[in-house]
């Protein structure tokens, strides 16, 4: 049974179990039970599809700040002999008062960080201290000051990112200045050099990061607010955001979708324990989590302070269902790049026998860059590695998540067995796992060869997809066999199967030709 099917009977399973309760004013045991049972179902199912370790991990490392490094921030900008008033575009503003309010919200957030959510951390250090912030870097920019003392503050935050993670957000700057974007950067021309947003090498690109975010881009935007223009992008993360990383991982922000997942079981747990008489232990078991984990703790106090409380098994039936439908979003979703490359594929398939030849003399380096060019041209920003055996070929940074991208070719000739698909898998999960990043990675395979490779469309385990572009010039009746990738089972991550597709009666011709060859070499031996 598929994701998109699994939800849909969990929810018809749910509707059933909630007419039940609509219509008689006692609980019938067997629903009560019924419920219990779905709820393991639900859950068994979710942490097959959904890494809740990397999302518990996302919100650990949003539980602690650097506040030295804020503080030192403020000092640096608090230091600006900045005039009276400042025009931010059209908008006035007094440096001194932003100062005072940026040491205000800086305070209060430290007196009330233990008592607040990860989510409320984040809200008010992206939009209140960072608010603050921006606007004194931006008041820097237009007085013509430079900001070295906070570029190196910046630049040590980004010396705790490993190399995948400087490749997706130097994709994010790409972004930004691209003027096909939503929002962009534009007239950069005289501020940064021709070929600057290239990406060359990962210790350059820190330097180049840290000045982007303290100087550059600041003074890109208040020469866009002086010609009239009012929106800008955010995709980079901002000064306070990245002062305030203690750790690598504080770099992978919660989606919306994420954060929603968190409420939810936070909640679960409470109700489980008033209706079953369990508690957050068999909820963290059923999901492949630490109890200790942050999800359990951020929604506890809704129902330890709350006097208005729905009956349990109401609001059991509530969260579940919430819980399946974002849980189904987070397995079935599906971004620009995926599509893209859905099209890539479509496309060549169309005219496989036209290009078989071309396409299979080119190498596999030739390969990863005709999708880089693909996906760059259609505004998705591909940021290469070395392209070397050691790594992997590029990442893409979209929205809340990254994506790894390998690339394999399966020469003509060659030949395609259940071993070498798995090699091939392992080789991509070898970069997905090198902490502290929790990617999503992409198999794509340019197939040669006379064998039909075919692989699910749906993501593997939540993580992994596997895209078959199969450029044989032969018909389907023409080739020798066809391998099947499903998702696998156990510690098995997928499970391959191999159908012989050669026709019978060519199979028993072809074996009476090479015994007549061998009776004839024993014949002229003789």
């Amino acid at each position: 049974m598929d994701h998109s099917s699994f939800a849909k009977y969990s929810m018809s399973r749910l509707a059933a179990i909630e007419a039940h309760r609509k219509e008689v004013t006692e609980e019938w045991p067997a629903a009560k039970d019924d419920l219990d049972g779905l709820i393991e179902e639900v859950f068994v199912w979710a942490r097959t599809k959904i890494n809740f370790g990397n999302i518990s991990d996302k919100l650990a490392a949003r539980r602690t700040l650097d506040f030295a490094s804020l503080e030192k921030m403020k000092s640096i900008l608090a230091g600006i002999d900045f005039p009276a008033e400042v025009m931010l575009g059209q908008n006035p503003i007094s440096p001194s008062e932003v100062v005072e309010e940026l040491t205000r919200h800086l305070r209060d957030l430290k007196l009330q960080f233990a008592n607040l959510s990860e989510i409320d951390v984040d809200t008010k250090l992206s939009f209140l201290i960072g608010g603050n912030a921006r606007q004194l870097v931006f008041a820097a920019a237009v007085i013509g000051k430079k900001l070295p003392a906070l570029v190196k503050l910046v630049r040590q935050k980004i010396d705790l990112l490993a190399p995948i993670q400087v490749r997706v957000i130097w994709s994010w700057v790409q972004e930004e200045l691209d003027p096909a974007s939503l929002t962009p950067i534009s007239d950069h021309a005289a501020l940064l050099p021709p070929g600057w947003t290239q990406f060359t090498d990962v210790e350059e690109a820190r330097g180049k990061l840290a000045r982007y975010v303290v100087e550059l881009k600041p003074a890109l935007l208040a020469e866009m607010a002086r010609r009239g223009r009012t929106s800008f992008p955010m995709k980079v993360p901002d000064t306070s955001q990245m002062l305030g990383w203690k750790e690598a991982t504080a770099v992978e922000r919660l989606s919306e979708q994420e954060g929603t997942l968190v409420t939810t079981v936070g909640r679960i747990g409470p109700l489980l324990k008033v209706l079953f008489a369990r508690d957050e232990s068999d909820v963290a078991m059923g999901l492949g989590l630490d109890p200790e984990s942050r999800i359990f703790k951020k929604e506890r106090s809704i129902f330890e302070s709350s006097n208005k409380q729905p009956p349990p098994f109401v609001g059991m039936c509530y969260e579940l269902r919430k819980f399946i439908q974002v849980a189904d979003l987070l397995v079935s979703k599906e971004f620009p790049l995926e599509a893209m490359l859905r099209q890539l594929k479509l496309g060549l398939e169309v005219v496989a026998q036209d290009i078989s030849r071309d396409y299979g003399r080119r190498s596999e380096l030739r390969l990863q860059r005709e999708i880089a060019r693909f996906l760059i041209e259609r505004g998705i920003y591909a940021v290469g590695t070395k392209f070397g055996r050691s790594e992997t070929d590029f990442v893409i940074g979209e929205h809340a998540d990254h994506y790894v991208i390998e690339v394999k070719k399966y020469a003509r000739g060659s030949a395609i067995t259940d071993r070498t698909v798995k090699s091939a898998l392992v080789q991509l999960q070898s970069y997905m796992d090198q902490p502290p990043t929790h990617p999503v990675g992409i198999l794509v395979v340019f197939n040669f060869t006379d064998s039909l490779l075919i692989a699910p469309q749906t993501w593997i385990r939540g993580r992994y997809k596997i895209l078959v572009i199969n450029l044989q010039p032969e018909p389907p009746s023409g080739r020798r066999k066809s391998l099947t990738v499903e998702e696998g089972s156990g510690e098995r991550t997928i499970d391959v199967h191999i159908i012989d597709g050669t026709n019978p009666e060519r199979r028993r011709h072809n074996s009476g030709s090479a015994r007549r060859r061998r009776g004839a070499r024993r014949s002229t031996r003789k």
